[in-house]
């Protein structure tokens, strides 16, 4: 299993840095972080997942 750390940016325009996550089965994800709803979320396949993963890229 890859570890990623979270990523903080403003995706949304609204103000306030939302937080982009990889998730353990692959999935990436964009949270807002004014109240934690998803932004967007998507899954890759096994190895374009763990290459983001691991370069903290996360899309």
């Amino acid at each position: 299993m890859a570890e990623s750390s979270a990523a903080l940016a403003d995706l949304n325009g609204d103000g306030v840095s939302d937080v982009v996550v990889c998730s353990g089965d692959g999935t990436v994800c964009a949270l807002s972080w004014r109240d934690g709803s998803r932004l967007w979320a998507h899954r890759k396949r096994l190895q374009e997942r763990l290459q983001a993963c691991k370069s903290g890229q996360g899309r």
